[in-house]
């Protein structure tokens, strides 16, 4: 059983779930903390969700750095994708799109100059122009990556992704135990777990324990009574189809958002086919009717499954000896694909304040302050992108343009409309404004572009930029223009990499 000392330093550590949040926590734990004895406990009978899973930069970092991982063995087992950022058919109406790209995008200039939100920054025009961030030379004879000059992400076959993590366990010292939780034992205050049973394991006692369950939140909620709050008056989805089709070997560099009915579909291109999910609200649209819609849009579609979920977060992430990393803490909706990010941001987080026993309050208290306001900030982003899609007059559109709550993001809107765009007018670079800006995960430039992407402009912008701000953008989009014409599009850029693995190298 579990110590009673509360000044006893944590050694064992056990992970309830394996998984993407399970998998990346042991290995981060061990290689950060080496002297834990880490055990991750899952079971066979709960099956991996085997969808594209796309990503945030910060992966990249983590993987290839933050855990040492070859990235030239990672793109040979795994076979990634890359994702210079998200395409929005979103905002307004007709054939219009916008882009997020995952580098700094001069959203107010490239429209003033170049009539084209999508010309604000170089990984924006390879985007326009279905390229990835791989170069010829001049002459044609030799390939150049610019990975150290562009920020990217992967697009991901989940299952994939989850069977190389799996792997590694083992090297990196973490032990593998096969078995369902099927009780959770309390101490006597109620304050702790004090052991976990599993039919084919018997009593598992820890002396910190990670909930990696899931939607299930078998220790956080269930076992340790961490309240859930509810996201849905900001984020009325509920519901997604995801389904596949062949992309003919030619993924794009991106991952689409579409604005459909009663919500919207994601996009994400891997090797040979793309994965699509249609996320919608329930309370627009039955299930069914949903699906309809999607097969209208999208014929060659296959094999749909329907995925439940509720968006929220719990009250707090480590309760007691309870830490939750990953869906068991909480879940928005796909938009921005933060479910991964989170996980690494959870696991960054938790490792820089792992407390040293059960009375380090201190750590715990600022796990949770943290977590909690990230997940917070997430929810407002995303509202923005509801509030303001003025693609269409749906039922369900026009609900959220009318009551979407993005209160907690109150002051920001403000701020843009009085003294935006940020970037133009360094409001990005103001110690005033920082403090708006401490807990989240998108950068300021990126409200710019989602409020200036949707038709949203601030009051007397022309007459408050100075001169000397607007610089040449124009001049650069025909230099950006030049070089896309030297990329290669993701194919054949893959393709090489499959021949020189060495093309990678220099992210390990």
């Amino acid at each position: 059983m579990a110590d009673e000392n509360p000044n006893s330093p944590y050694r064992k550590v056990g992970i309830v779930g394996g998984g993407t949040a399970g998998y990346l926590t042991a290995l981060a734990l061990k290689k950060q903390i080496p002297h834990l004895e880490v055990t991750v406990v899952e079971s066979e009978s709960i099956p991996v969700i085997g969808v594209g899973e796309a990503t945030t930069p910060l992966i990249v970092m983590f993987l290839h750095q933050g855990l040492g991982l070859d990235a030239a063995e990672f793109y040979r087992v795994v076979q990634p994708t890359w994702k210079l950022g998200i395409k929005f058919e979103w905002g307004l109406p007709g054939d219009y799109a916008f882009h997020y790209p995952f580098d700094r995008n001069d959203s107010w200039n490239a429209i003033q100059q170049t009539g084209d939100i999508r010309n604000g920054c170089l990984t924006s025009v390879f985007m326009k122009n279905d390229k990835s961030h791989m170069l010829r030379s001049a002459g044609g004879s030799k390939l150049t990556p610019i990975h150290n000059k562009t920020n990217y992400a992967y697009h991901l076959e989940n299952e994939c992704f989850i069977g190389y993590l799996r792997s590694k366990l083992k090297d990196a010292g973490v032990e593998m135990r096969l078995g369902t939780i099927q009780e959770v034992k309390l101490n006597e205050a109620g304050t702790a777990i004090d052991h976990l049973f599993s039919p084919e394991l018997g009593n598992l006692s820890f002396d910190l324990y990670v909930d990696c369950s899931g939607f299930r939140s078998v220790l956080l909620e269930k076992a340790m009574g961490s309240k859930f709050i509810s996201y849905a008056d900001s984020l009325y989805t509920d519901s997604a189809w995801t389904v596949t089709r062949p992309n003919n070997g030619q993924p794009k560099p991106y991952t689409t958002a579409v604005t459909m009915d009663h919500g919207w579909t994601w996009i994400i291109p891997v090797r040979t086919e793309d994965h699509l999910g249609y996320v919608y609200s329930s309370g627009f649209c039955d299930d069914e009717s949903a699906l309809a819609e999607m097969k209208r849009k999208y014929p060659d579609a296959i094999d749909p499954k329907l995925v439940k979920f509720r968006v929220g977060r719990h009250e707090q992430a480590f309760v007691g000896n309870v830490m939750s990393v990953g869906n068991s803490f909480g879940f928005v909706e796909p938009l921005e694909s933060t479910g991964i990010h989170m996980i690494i941001s959870t696991i960054l987080e938790f490792v820089r304040n792992f407390p040293k026993s059960d009375n380090d309050v201190t750590s715990r208290q600022t796990i949770n302050t943290t977590t909690n306001a990230t997940w917070d900030n997430i929810r407002w982003f995303l509202g923005v992108h509801f509030r303001f899609n003025k693609r269409f007059e749906t039922e369900f559109w026009k609900t959220c343009r009318e009551k979407v709550d993005i209160s907690g993001f109150e002051t920001i809107r403000q701020l843009f409309y009085e003294k935006g765009p940020f970037l133009e007018n360094g409001i990005d670079e103001n110690p005033d404004y920082r403090h708006l800006g401490r807990y989240t995960i998108f950068p300021w430039n990126a409200f710019d572009l989602f409020m200036l992407g949707q038709g949203e402009l601030p009051h007397e912008v022309a007459t408050k930029i100075p001169a000397k701000t607007r610089g040449d953008l124009a001049n650069k989009a025909v230099v950006w223009d030049q070089i896309q014409l030297r990329a290669l599009p993701q194919n054949e850029a893959l393709a090489a990499i499959d021949t020189w693995p060495s093309l990678v190298g220099s992210r390990n």
